[in-house]
């Protein structure tokens, strides 16, 4: 449980670092810190689908894939800012509530 917990704070950082980036269109820097972004929510949908879902469990689940699916359509439109906004705001909200959760 604390791994899940350290893997959700440390992927908050990176949004942050990386939700700059492209705010400031350093677009090459912000791609390349998406990387380890997506490799750690991975982890994360793929932990909270192994363990019991409560409502509000699954909500945010959602809510993480539904976020995940705009920034799929932002980086095909090259959209750094849209994908900036999605990580800063829809996806690292869902994450900080996940803190908050028992998991």
């Amino acid at each position: 449980m604390e791994n899940i917990k350290q893997t959700i704070t440390e992927v908050l950082k990176n949004i942050e670092l990386t939700a700059e980036s492209f705010y400031q269109q350093k677009q090459n820097e912000g791609y390349q810190g998406l990387v380890p972004i997506i490799d750690s929510l991975i982890v994360i949908t793929e932990f909270m689908s192994g363990v019991e879902q409560t409502s509000e469990l699954s909500e945010h689940n959602i809510l993480i894939k539904n976020a995940l699916q705009d920034a799929s359509e932002a980086i095909a439109n090259k959209d750094g800012v849209l994908l900036a906004d999605i990580l800063k705001y829809d996806i690292s909200d869902a994450l900080k509530h996940l803190l908050e959760i028992e998991l």
